[in-house]
Formats: C-alpha cells, structure tokens, sequence
C-alpha cells in the first residue's frame, strides 16, 4: 500500500504553542485571568468591555451574583440577589436615557421570578457616579 495523501506534517517541538502569558514560554498549563484584553494586551478596551467590567463590579457589590449572557437567555435581567434583580448599565457620557418601557419589562421580569425588588444601576464614568433606580409599582411604598 502507497502513501494515500493523507499525510499531515507533524510541528517541531515547541512550534504551534501557545506563549504562556506570564512568561512568554511555549505551553504552559497556566489558565490566563481575565478577558480578551489581558489576552490581547495591544487590543484597546471597547465601550463594551467596559459595561461588562462594570457589570460584574457593581452586581459583586450590592451582594449579587451575574447572570449568564447579561439576561439575555433564560434567566432575565442582569444579575441578581435573594431579594432583587439588578440592571446595569455603564456610560462614559453625560447623560442616559432610560425608558418607562423598559423599567416596567425589568420589573415583571424580576417579579416572574421571584424577586420583591427591581433596581437599575447607571455609573457615569465621566462624573465618577453611580445613580440607584429601584422599580416599583405606582402607589407602592417600599421599606427601607
């Protein structure tokens, strides 16, 4: 039997690997932390890197915990905690619009799935802010 063609040409020791982000050195085991920016470090960070950044800090901060695809599977919202469910947005504007529509569709979501309450969380980066918007249904009165 002759060679079929099938033949694949096998990398020379060390050639093909992956550098180690720590020491530059070809395959290492060592899981790289963070995102595509730390893999990437000549990337520059988007817009959206950015919100998602402060997605995770904000949810960690209020005692949540971040859901799967910010919301957009099965679980709803951004993240949350026993009580509530949070939406997080980030802007390095000025100004963010927010509509009654989509504070209303956030608050039947939380609702949907248990929560008693609903906040929006908006850091303004440019003014090193962060506004809390708890959603409630008009006539309700909230403790706390």
């Amino acid at each position: 039997m002759g060679d079929t063609g099938n033949s694949r040409i096998q990398p020379s020791e060390g050639e093909g690997e992956v550098p180690d982000s720590t020491t530059g050195e070809p395959g290492s085991d060592e899981q790289v932390e963070g995102g595509l920016a730390d893999l990437l470090p000549w990337r520059a960070r988007t817009p959206q890197d950015k919100g998602r950044e402060a997605e995770k800090r904000l949810v960690k901060q209020r005692g949540g915990r971040v859901h799967p695809r910010s919301g957009a599977g099965r679980i709803k919202n951004d993240g949350s905690t026993r009580e509530a469910d949070f939406e997080v947005k980030h802007t390095a504007r000025s100004s963010f619009t927010l509509k009654g529509e989509e504070l209303k569709k956030s608050w039947v979501q939380a609702v949907r799935s248990g929560k008693e309450q609903m906040m929006w969380v908006i850091e303004f980066e440019k003014h090193g802010i962060v506004a809390e918007i708890i959603v409630k249904p008009k006539g309700v009165i909230m403790d706390g």
